[in-house]
């Protein structure tokens, strides 16, 4: 959801954050796709603490110097860990007025802004403000309206791979209910998404991020949950030692999981304590992937919490899967392609299969807007990177858990578009929209034991149907990977998924 501001070391100083209010904060998700709605989501976390009572929200959507304004009713006492309430706004009336504006407009979206005044009581005191209270000038909620669906074709489910819970809550950050993820899904054409919550936070009590428990109560929560809700599923993001004694992240998936590891090393719960306790090597479950392995770490995660990089090694021997992808924009897009040559090139030399390639956002409850702690206890700001559902893998239609397994195989992910391979027919078939920009680059990357081939294409379209055979020479031994990427005039990049051909 946000940045927790209830944090204090100290009753002496309890910092410029801390406020005797909940944390509230209304969103909306940052895409809408061709839906007759946009969602209003209002999220509440530490009322039991600090009981709050909402009378109502005030709503109003601009785009195009008009307006359009809403009420809504809620007149609620809320008194809980966590709450998140969605409610929806049916704006196809202020959408018809946008078009009338310009009748001729071939407009296939529209940027919507949205200011919600929020009217409350605390300890019968009235209260009001715009979008949160934990900030105090906070920027307006923008999205995008759009009149197209998301770009991809049926046979393939859409999936988010990097999504915390409210069980991820700690003295800096707390994500959202899985209920409140799976309702805002369908605005956004997502299927499902992966349920990657904090090692470290796994065996805490809920709402008590410093307090133990043996029982791990959220993780057999999260597994009720996760024979509930269809679309989520369950994992965990685990702290664990790299060969340099550093903290890296790692996605686990093993349906037999009873219960978490827990990795502590960069959980920040006891000072000046940061070493791993568990490491790499040391994890035996089904599937492992390498969480956004190679990003910027902060200087002060590495003095602090010891935090560092995957080796290329570990990258090439110790994971099944890698998420370059974690944020958008892709800032290390061109460092990250050379790191998978790079690895590609020495699995055909060992004659083994490539690693299977996955998207994430990290979101932690970001729907159109992030809250983070810049700086603990004096200052927090807000940016757009870790949206959920904006960068996504696919893959193919599955029934169960070994199917998605086995389909990891041929995943492809974006930031904004489809592309796919065709192993038996040798074609790729690509896909945008006006959204997301039309197709510019066709890159086909051809891997050998000895050289890496590229070959780039011009287009200027939004759909694209090539056939491998007659772009790549294929006068390099056998055999050999190939993997295509797409570019949009928009700079958003697909990834497709790696095939082998002998």
């Amino acid at each position: 959801m946000t940045a927790e501001i209830h944090y204090f070391p100290t009753k002496l100083f309890k910092g410029f954050l801390y406020k005797n209010e909940p944390e509230v904060v209304v969103d909306s998700i940052w895409a809408v796709f061709n839906k007759p709605y946009i969602p209003i989501i209002l999220q509440i976390k530490d009322s039991h603490k600090f009981p709050i009572y909402i009378h109502k929200l005030e709503i109003a959507i601009s785009s195009e110097n008009k307006t359009t304004t809403h009420t809504i009713e809620i007149n609620q006492k809320f008194s809980s860990i966590y709450e998140c309430k969605i409610f929806y706004i049916n704006i196809e009336n202020f959408i018809y007025t946008l078009f009338s504006l310009n009748p001729t407009s071939q407009k296939q979206f529209f940027k919507l802004k949205i200011k919600a005044k929020i009217y409350a009581s605390i300890n019968g005191k009235d209260i009001s403000f715009i979008n949160t209270n934990i900030v105090r000038n906070p920027k307006n909620i923008e999205i995008y309206y759009i009149l197209e669906d998301y770009p991809r074709i049926s046979e393939f489910y859409s999936i988010d791979f990097h999504v915390h819970s409210n069980f991820t809550e700690d003295f800096v950050e707390f994500g959202a209910s899985v209920e409140c993820y799976d309702k805002i899904k369908n605005f956004i054409d997502l299927d499902y998404f992966v349920i990657t919550d904090h090692s470290y936070d796994l065996d805490d009590r809920i709402g008590e991020f410093f307090s133990k428990t043996a029982t791990f109560e959220k993780w057999e929560k999260l597994k009720e949950l996760n024979s509930k809700v269809k679309s989520m599923i369950l994992s965990e993001e685990l702290s664990v030692g790299n060969s340099k004694n550093q903290n890296v992240h790692l996605i686990i998936l093993d349906e037999n999981l009873e219960k978490p590891y827990i990795g502590k090393g960069d959980g920040g719960e006891e000072l000046f304590r940061n070493k791993p306790n568990i490491y790499l090597t040391d994890i035996k479950s089904k599937i492992k992937i390498a969480a956004h392995p190679t990003e910027k770490i902060p200087f002060a995660h590495k003095i602090l919490l010891n935090r560092g990089n995957y080796s290329f090694n570990e990258l090439l021997n110790e994971v099944d899967g890698i998420e370059f992808l974690n944020r958008f924009p892709w800032l290390t897009f061109e460092k990250d392609i050379k790191i998978l040559d790079k690895i590609l090139q020495e699995k055909l030399k060992n004659k083994k299969e490539p690693p299977f390639l996955v998207a994430g956002n990290d979101s932690h409850g970001y729907f159109s807007i992030g809250y983070y702690i810049k700086m603990p206890l004096f200052k927090i700001s807000t940016n757009k990177s870790h949206l959920f559902g904006r960068n996504r893998t696919f893959i193919k239609e599955f029934r169960n858990f070994n199917e998605l397994i086995n389909n990891l195989r041929s995943s492809s992910f974006s930031t904004g578009g489809f592309i796919t391979i065709d192993k038996e027919n040798l074609k790729i078939y690509a896909k945008s929209s006006n959204f997301f920009g039309n197709i510019k680059y066709l890159i086909l990357k051809e891997i050998t034991t000895e050289k890496i081939n590229t070959y780039t294409f011009k287009f200027n379209h939004l759909e694209i149907d090539v056939d491998i055979k007659e772009k790549l020479t294929f006068y390099s031994s056998f055999p050999i990977f190939v993997y295509a990427i797409l570019i949009t005039n928009k700079n958003n990049i697909s990834i497709s998924n790696i095939i082998e051909i002998n």
